[in-house]
């Protein structure tokens, strides 16, 4: 099933993707705090983790972060488009509804 809806010919994207970065963050905090809790190490290993975690969890924001950018910038796009075609019928319609007012 696709997250976009269709209202008016603009897809409209389900906005359930800053909960879920979110409780992405929190679960990683969370992750990793357990982790220290649960499984001691020496400090150079669970620095080493940590890092590791921490450059892992920073990649995948970016991911998603780019992911997000390009549907809205599609989005912006595709608003621009259906705002010129709104604009060209109003324009079309008006300069109709001027010639039958001149006609009469």
């Amino acid at each position: 099933m696709s997250d976009e809806t269709l209202v008016n010919d603009v897809p409209q994207v389900v906005a359930s993707s800053g909960g879920f970065l979110k409780g992405l963050l929190i679960g990683a905090v969370a992750g990793a705090a357990l982790g220290v809790l649960f499984a001691p190490k020496s400090g150079v290993h669970l620095r080493r983790d940590l890092s590791r975690s921490a450059t892992r969890l920073r990649k995948d924001a970016m991911k998603k972060y780019a992911r997000a950018s390009d549907t809205v910038s599609g989005l912006v796009e595709r608003g621009q488009e259906v705002l010129d075609r709104g604009r060209k019928s109003f324009q079309e319609a008006r300069a109709a509804a001027m010639h039958t007012a001149e006609r009469s």
